[in-house]
């Protein structure tokens, strides 16, 4: 589901909050690892500074984001990509249970841990799938993250190559090309 912008409302709900125009200052730390996590925090900070907040990006090397944000969780707004994990369990409970091992953003909701847990048990793949919706309901709806694009998971490769079958890691995070050949 999409999100229409409104930067009307957002100035509402800053200036109920206690942030009149120009009064929040925000840090939002991004690794240069992946340069269109700086490009696109470069667009939300305009989108910020359109609705009063005023935006400073960190740029920070892959070892600094993963010591500062991941580890010591200092952090105020970060982005992360999660581009190969893949699979349902993998994905939901590991980042949004409350033990989960990829949650650094502390994300802790009973139902969503429930739910999460419900569907490691369950064996009927429409039940199943039926559950990992709701969770994606509730993460939608307390807006627990704000998914900025999808990319294009899709692995291509001309006839002459073989192996791909096993391009995916068993853990769905990781991807193994040493098992990849070439015809010829």
């Amino acid at each position: 589901m999409q999100r229409a912008q409104d930067l009307e409302g957002a100035q509402a709900l800053l200036e109920e909050a206690g942030y009149p125009p120009g009064s929040l200052d925000v840090v939002f730390k991004v690794t240069t690892n992946y340069p269109y996590h700086v490009e696109s925090a470069q667009i939300i900070a305009e989108w910020a500074r359109a609705a009063g907040v005023n935006m400073t990006i960190e740029q920070l090397t892959w070892a600094d984001w993963l010591s500062q944000v991941w580890v010591d969780r200092d952090f105020e707004m970060t982005m992360m990509n999660f581009f190969t994990i893949w699979e349902p369990d993998r994905l939901y409970y590991s980042l949004y249970h409350t033990t989960g091992g990829f949650n650094y953003r502390q994300i802790s909701d009973p139902m969503i841990d429930e739910m999460a847990e419900q569907a490691r048990g369950e064996t009927d793949p429409a039940e199943r799938l039926a559950i990992y919706r709701d969770i994606q309901q509730r993460i939608y709806d307390n807006a627990l993250d704000v998914i900025l694009w999808y990319r294009n998971g899709s692995i291509g490769a001309a006839p002459g190559v073989g192996g791909l079958d096993t391009v995916v890691h068993p853990n769905g995070s990781n991807l193994n090309f040493h098992r990849v050949w070439l015809d010829g």
